[in-house]
């Protein structure tokens, strides 16, 4: 087997299984605020604040949840008595707002599902001491007064077992930059989601393994589906769809994500104006897995890799000869988040999370270090800040080029925007 990336509950706990184990540009104003509760995320650095606004959606073609077990009910909303797949949606989105108010807390199932993590990885960490985790903020506040203009829009599918806020240090470099961007978390399969009555639902598929991704991954590829719906089809009188550039959409996703982004590129063509998957995941056991991850995608795209992955990636896996997806336009981009080809260590499928940072909180740290001397290996021998701002210096720019016109092209000449990455580029680019 290649790849098997899977993230799966213990004791509601995150575990990862990896290769080693616009417009309206006015009135703009500065990220300036200190995060003093929380420095160990990458500040944003675009000219807006963020703002977010949580979204809850049926999605009435999946009655019941796949996931629903009989004895479950409490984990689905009032209301929805045929048990139908449950959708909370984060939207991030550019504020001219300013004053000093404080940020928001992390977002608290992310919260307790890392202090559970923490004390798994180390049992000589205390629930006390695990629980500094809660004084964590974020770079975002909630319902912040939106920023009046043309906004284009990036959809972002998060990987399996991982809640879109997960990946903050990405999503709010993108808003702080003037797009709005929906990022979909799928109750049951994003980690632990909490629904607008206040119950947090536990990170529980019905299903592991192979079978997460015949069962669990179709219903998160169709909640990618549902979302598109929704948003370009919306008659909401909420002013944040108003400020929408319709015209101008981009998708990113990691993991399972990434994959479902590829897909739908592959099946929608023209829904997207650009893509990037991020170390795009897939299950060398199920051929028709495979068969998705090498779809080809005629849309701008920019794959983005682990050294873990890249270098797995780089000599044919037998008997299903898995290779990298190829670039078939000159449209088409890679880039190994690594020094060189042959490092197979710097970076890992983990770097994409807010991990990549975090790791450097103290009582995190710990116990990360614990786990690698057990043998464990979570994250990338790369500075993680380093790892965040070079996924952030590809994605960045090349949804400016491709979703906002900005001129010059970055990757004329197909040289690597940081000098901790290396840069492949489509035929005659």
């Amino acid at each position: 087997m290649y790849f098997k990336i899977v993230k799966r509950c213990l004791i509601v706990m995150v575990c990862f299984y990896l290769v080693s184990c616009g417009g309206g540009n006015g009135g703009q104003v500065s990220n300036t605020m200190p995060n003093n509760s929380n420095p160990y995320l990458a500040k944003p650095t675009g000219p807006y604040q963020v703002g977010y606004k949580d979204y809850h959606y049926l999605n009435t073609g999946i009655c019941p949840d796949v996931n629903y077990t009989g004895s479950n009910q409490n984990y689905f909303s009032p209301g929805n008595t045929q048990y139908c797949h449950e959708i909370m949606t984060r939207i991030y989105y550019p504020s001219n707002y300013n004053l000093p108010t404080p940020y928001s807390l992390y977002y608290r199932p992310v919260v307790l599902d890392l202090e559970s993590f923490i004390i798994f990885l180390d049992p000589s960490i205390s629930l006390s001491q695990a629980q500094q985790l809660e004084s964590m903020t974020s770079y975002s506040r909630p319902d912040l007064p939106l920023t009046l203009g043309s906004f284009p829009v990036i959809f972002f599918s998060p990987g399996n077992g991982t809640q879109v806020q997960y990946y903050e240090n990405i999503l709010t470099q993108l808003a702080s930059s003037g797009y709005i961007v929906v990022a979909i978390n799928s109750v049951f399969i994003s980690g632990s989601v909490q629904l607008p009555d206040g119950v947090i639902v536990p990170f529980a598929p019905q299903e592991t393994g192979a079978l997460a991704w015949q069962i669990e991954y179709p219903e998160q590829y169709g909640d990618l589906e549902f979302m598109y719906q929704q948003i370009v089809n919306n008659n909401d009188t909420d002013p944040i769809f108003a400020e929408m550039d319709l015209r101008h959409i981009g998708a990113s996703g990691h993991s399972f994500g990434g994959l479902a982004i590829v897909e739908a590129a592959n099946h929608h063509p023209g829904w997207f104006q650009a893509v990037s998957p991020l170390d795009e995941g897939f299950d060398a056991n199920e051929s028709g897995i495979v068969a998705k991850f090498i779809l080809p995608v005629v849309d701008p795209i920019l794959y983005q890799l682990a050294a873990t992955t890249n270098v797995t990636l780089s000599v044919p896996q037998p008997p299903w000869n898995i290779t990298y997806a190829p670039l078939v336009t000159n449209a088409s981009y890679r880039v190994a988040i690594a020094p060189s080809l042959t490092n197979g260590t710097y970076s890992t499928h983990g770097n994409f999370i807010d991990f990549s940072t975090l790791q450097y909180q103290p009582i995190i740290n710990q116990a990360f270090a614990y786990s690698a001397s057990s043998g464990i290996t979570i994250l990338g021998t790369g500075n993680g800040f380093d790892i965040t701002n070079s996924i952030n210096g590809y994605l960045l720019p090349f949804f400016n080029y491709y979703l906002k016109n900005l001129s010059p092209n970055p990757f004329t000449g197909c040289k690597p925007l940081t000098n901790n990455t290396v840069l492949t580029c489509g035929p005659g680019s």
